[in-house]
């Protein structure tokens, strides 16, 4: 999750949190303060979302959820900053509801 405040394209807060990968949300200070006063740009993204797994510590075998750590911090940073909320990537089809018998 993440919540960025911007004045003139500058972040001027940020707070970014991450659940699932430990056995309570964690804080992402260092995703944080990177973005705090640097321009809301798509580098300045990448690069903080870079730190998203900085001092992890993977059981074995799963070090490949670093990199899926990381894209979904960039993912969450960028809609953050999208002017309109975007939908959910993974949201099933809604269908009609099938009649109920009388």
């Amino acid at each position: 999750v993440a919540r960025l405040v911007t004045d003139a394209d500058v972040v001027r807060s940020a707070a970014v949190t991450i659940g699932g990968v430990a056995n309570l949300p964690l804080r992402l200070a260092a995703v944080e303060q990177l973005l705090t006063g640097q321009p809301a740009r798509p580098e300045h993204l990448a690069a903080a979302a870079a730190l998203a797994a900085d001092g992890a510590k993977p059981l074995p075998g799963t070090a490949y959820k670093l990199d899926l750590v990381r894209g979904a911090v960039l993912e969450a940073l960028e809609r953050a900053l999208s002017p309109t909320p975007a939908p959910p990537p993974s949201a099933p089809p809604t269908s009609p509801r099938a009649p109920t018998p009388p």
